[in-house]
């Protein structure tokens, strides 16, 4: 879940700096404000949204991949933490 000035839901991927599960489970638990503030600081997450699925109550599953990805460039601004997933839209493959 992600948040800005409207609600929205999107797929996403959480990035640690050092890959580690039971430390991603146990960071998407905290709930104490200063704990999150020190784990911020020790263990810095990045978030990457690759998908929108809902827009202010509107189900966006029933659009195309493509359109999702428009409404999701569109309205979530890119920070520190936070950024929207790059891909190749057509003949991708080719590329690997």
């Amino acid at each position: 879940y992600a948040e800005t000035q409207s609600d929205f839901y999107t797929k996403e991927s959480i990035k640690l700096h050092k890959p580690d599960f039971y430390a991603l489970q146990k960071r998407s638990l905290m709930g104490n404000a200063f704990r999150i503030s020190l784990a911020a600081k020790s263990n810095p997450v990045q978030f990457v949204a690759y998908d929108m699925l809902y827009y202010n109550g509107k189900d966006l599953t029933d659009l195309p991949l493509m359109e999702r990805k428009k409404y999701l460039s569109e309205r979530v601004t890119e920070g520190y933490n936070l950024s929207i997933s790059r891909y190749i839209e057509r003949e991708g493959e080719g590329i690997l």
